[in-house]
């Protein structure tokens, strides 16, 4: 069997998709399509086309890709570019999943978003993309001592959907409660948009020795910083399943999450985590003074135990990854 793996951007995923389908003894090709030029002329050699993630493909196009194709969406395709889309353009979009054989979804929440576009079922499944536990199964997750500095990783891209504002507006509600902020430090890193306009901000932060900045930095800088850090903070405003929160959860870290969707199979609030609605300061405050409190060390020992082991049960990655092989080539039932 031969597959071809169309995504429209480059990202670790893709290149996580391609090596599970190589590793379980299929041929897969890939073709990046930023034109529609690029696609291979001749698709009749293929068996199975995996399109990531869900975008529009002009009906002249689909019509030569080959019958069996099986869309995986990254949860921004539906939850944000789908809707900006002009009318002509989603109506495209909902017959592709309509005559589609399958969809890939990593959380609940956006499965339900897919197939409330399709007027009648279509076969699905839903696949947390996970993590690669044995590249964190050594980091020490017993990160307990009420003496030292706390570090928060806030490390997602300066885009809008991910709200990272919120954390420099969490630093201004901290600070004007006359909080003593001398042992705590935020961790940012990433680039995009929203970076820019908060340049002034984050070099106030970083001045006063609030804010270290990681700039942009590669998976590997990721896992180094969440390896050292007390709590992870996250303001996303949409989300899947997402790898950073389960890569953290995993890691030790104290999740402290918005309370979006894609968070909620993940974290309940107050017994693997804390949530908040808009602004995340309370919650830090509340989980700032809780780690400073050594009556507390076990609360915080227990929750950082059922974490990794919920990742463990939910999101491996080498498990997850057969299954979405398995459904892609059609061994799997929906």
């Amino acid at each position: 069997m031969k597959l071809l793996l169309l995504y429209k951007d480059y990202s670790v995923h893709i290149e996580r998709f391609k090596n599970a389908f190589a590793s379980n003894g299929y041929e897969i090709d890939t073709a990046k399509i930023t034109s529609f030029a690029e696609i291979p002329e001749t698709t009749s050699q293929y068996d199975v086309c995996i399109i990531c993630p869900i975008f529009v493909i002009p009906e002249e196009i689909l019509a030569q890709l080959p019958e069996r194709r099986i869309y995986i969406s990254m949860a921004f395709d539906i939850t944000h570019d789908y809707p900006a889309l002009p009318k002509v353009e989603r109506e495209l979009v909902k017959k592709q999943i309509e005559n589609s054989s399958g969809i890939i979804c990593d959380s609940i929440f956006i499965k339900e978003k897919v197939l409330e576009l399709a007027r009648y079922a279509i076969p699905s499944i839903v696949l947390p993309y996970g993590i690669d536990l044995q590249l964190f199964s050594h980091f020490e997750i017993d990160k307990y001592n009420p003496v030292a500095n706390i570090n928060i990783a806030a490390i997602r891209n300066w885009h809008g959907v991910h709200n990272q504002s919120s954390i420099l507006n969490a630093i201004e509600r901290i600070e004007s409660k006359g909080t003593n902020l001398n042992k705590i430090r935020f961790h940012i890193a990433g680039d995009g948009p929203y970076r820019k306009i908060e340049e002034e901000r984050i070099s106030k932060y970083i001045e006063k020795g609030l804010v270290i900045d990681h700039g942009k930095i590669s998976n590997k800088d990721i896992m180094n910083i969440i390896q050292f850090c007390d709590i992870y903070l996250s303001s996303s405003t949409t989300d899947g399943a997402s790898v950073s929160l389960l890569e953290a959860m995993f890691s030790g870290c104290i999740p402290v999450v918005s309370d979006i969707p894609g968070n909620l199979p993940w974290i309940t609030n107050e017994k693997n985590g804390f949530l908040f609605n808009e602004n995340p300061a309370d919650q830090l405050l509340k989980v700032i003074g809780m780690l400073s409190d050594v009556s507390h060390k076990e609360f915080f020992a227990e929750m950082r135990a059922y974490n990794r082991l919920k990742i463990h049960r939910e999101a491996d990655w080498e498990k997850n990854s057969l299954e979405l092989v398995n459904f892609t080539v059609g061994k799997l039932d929906a």
